[in-house]
């Protein structure tokens, strides 16, 4: 029979006020800092050490996470999802954090690409896939596509659905579903330009 006991000294301790806490621990939200200036020291906590793309910046991020990002074209970096076809994506958000422009989507510009030459569309690259609770806020995107296996969102896809998007312009991106966006939640945006052969 299996037992569902644990043993005290395996549970984290923490003593506050004469209280013992068992299992009691939380790590505060961490700002991480994006900028084509930065000198891109991990783990990117401030202007000066930024990042210089935004999905170093996400790697290192942890759950509830604010990645701010100044203005620039995002057009390096990214990430293959495992499971989630072939496609990269140029930022790819795999746990419930934010990424944020600072002075919003005129200015700062995720940029993925359509491939159009090859099959399966190999060197496509999707601009943002988002996991559940994940939220992008004040970008453009602009310019990503999928390949043939993985056919969903071209600017942004949600990962089951689930993901946030806020204040941007989604244009000019190209899947054989959602040329623009697929999934989630989509506040105040502009979407535009896109194409989709469904």
């Amino acid at each position: 029979m299996q037992s569902n006991q644990h043993s005290m000294k395996s549970l984290p301790l923490l003593c506050l006020g004469g209280l013992l806490l068992a299992g009691a621990h939380s790590t505060p939200a961490v700002d991480r800092y994006v900028s084509p200036a930065g000198a891109h020291v991990p783990p990117f906590t401030t202007w000066a050490t930024a990042a210089t793309n935004i999905q170093a910046a996400v790697d290192v991020a942890l759950k509830d996470d604010v990645v701010w990002v100044t203005n620039g074209l995002y057009c390096t970096g990214g990430r293959a999802a495992a499971g989630v076809g072939m496609t990269t994506n140029r930022v790819w958000v795999q746990l419930p954090l934010t990424v944020r422009s600072v002075n919003g989507p005129e200015v700062t510009i995720i940029e993925g690409k359509v491939d159009t030459t090859s099959l399966p569309r190999r060197e496509a690259v999707r601009g943002v896939l988002l996991a559940a609770n994940a939220v992008l806020s004040g970008f453009t995107v602009r310019g990503g596509g999928t390949t043939t296996t993985d056919r969903l969102g071209g600017g942004v896809c949600t990962y089951a659905g689930a993901g946030i998007v806020a204040n941007c312009i989604i244009t000019g991106n190209t899947a054989d579903f959602g040329g623009g966006v697929c999934g989630g939640t989509v506040t105040n945006c502009i979407i535009t330009g896109n194409t989709a052969d469904t």
